[in-house]
């Protein structure tokens, strides 16, 4: 028996540099790509892996040239205790 695997080709996208919402005077750029089709998940699993965010269907890292403060942080919801710090 031969099984037929066809994998989509999953593009990414650098955005324009836009104003930082974060620093002022600073620019941001993105590295996106579309979340869709049957692959989808395992996608998404292995961007977000690999520190890609994700807003509705769409994977975006931040890309910026001369900085790195943009951390992606995970947290457990288990294990989130609500306080006021």
């Amino acid at each position: 028996m031969t099984v037929n695997q066809r994998r989509l080709t999953q593009h990414y996208f650098m955005t324009a540099p836009m104003p930082c919402p974060y620093l002022p005077g600073r620019f941001e750029r993105k590295l996106v790509t579309e979340l869709r089709g049957p692959e989808s998940n395992g996608v998404h699993d292995l961007l977000s892996r690999a520190g890609f965010r994700r807003s509705h269907s769409i994977a975006y890292l931040p890309a910026c040239s001369d900085c790195n403060a943009c951390v992606p942080v995970r947290v457990s919801c288990a294990d989130f205790k609500p306080g006021r710090s």
